[in-house]
């Protein structure tokens, strides 16, 4: 029997680049870079990548290709070392002089070739719910120019609210599943039939508007009454509000909810 879940994830703004393990050195103080690195813009990232190809993983969904350490020495953003990633079994550090030449400056690699702001941070994510959210307490900012640090800012993010469902992932199954009218639905699938929903939220993290997403099967559309039901019923939730990059996130992917008649049969008999 499938189980019934629902999983909440911020799939909007997940970038999947190929090298995103990076930690950055901020005053004695190691931060990790969020889904990306300076080398994601390296002109000679793909020789590199090769070049490396011993030391990548295919332990997370984020495949990362290898750890780079970097740090700011005088304003400039300064790669200091390249290591194996973390769950990657052989432990070696690459020598630099090897891959870069004489690019390195006193051992050192500056970043000329990145222009843009890097994120990073020392937290672990938000979860509610017992659902994975890709946004942290705090964050932040670096503005770089030709390799060059032009500013350093931090944010810090008002705590997600917490109610009966934090970190109970069981508890919010059952409420949606207990408040929701199954008699709206006529066509029911005899086994789990999960269905992807965008949905927008106030600030107060109370339901806008939902939707399915574009991705979806003939026979897993839901008509007007259906789609009704659900927005009535997610619209009861007061959702986390998130931060991420500086800016609350109001929209979100991802909210699955899985329908069938075994799924009926178990809930509605608790109306």
């Amino acid at each position: 029997m499938k189980k019934l879940f629902i999983f909440l994830t911020l799939l909007t703004f997940l970038t999947h680049n190929e090298a995103k393990c990076d930690n950055v050195v901020i005053k004695g103080d190691t931060f990790w870079t969020i889904f990306f690195s300076p080398f994601d813009n390296y002109p000679g990232i793909v020789k590199l990548r090769e070049q490396l190809k011993d030391y990548s993983t295919n332990c997370t969904e984020d495949n990362c290709t290898f750890l780079s350490t970097w740090k700011i020495v005088n304003n400039r953003l300064m790669l200091a070392k390249i290591e194996n990633c973390k769950c990657n079994d052989k432990k070696q550090t690459a020598n630099l002089k090897t891959l870069f030449g004489d690019h390195l400056q006193k051992g050192l690699l500056c970043a000329d070739w990145y222009t843009g702001e890097i994120w990073v941070t020392k937290d672990q994510p938000n979860s509610w719910g017992g659902m994975f959210a890709a946004s942290w307490p705090s964050e932040t900012r670096l503005i770089v120019k030709k390799g060059v640090v032009i500013s350093i800012k931090n944010f810090v993010y008002p705590r997600p609210i917490e109610t009966v469902f934090h970190r109970n992932a069981d508890s919010l199954k059952k409420f949606i599943y207990t408040h929701i009218n199954w008699d709206k639905f006529h066509k029911l699938p005899l086994i789990s039939n999960g269905s992807y929903f965008r949905f927008d939220q106030d600030a107060n993290g109370y339901l806008i508007n939902i939707k399915q997403s574009e991705n979806v099967r003939p026979g897993e559309i839901f008509d007007k009454d259906e789609m009704e039901e659900i927005s009535r019923v997610a619209g009861l939730i007061q959702w986390p509000l998130y931060y991420y990059h500086g800016k609350p996130v109001k929209s979100f992917e991802g909210l699955i909810i899985v329908l069938s008649k075994e799924m009926q049969n178990k809930f509605a008999k608790q109306d």
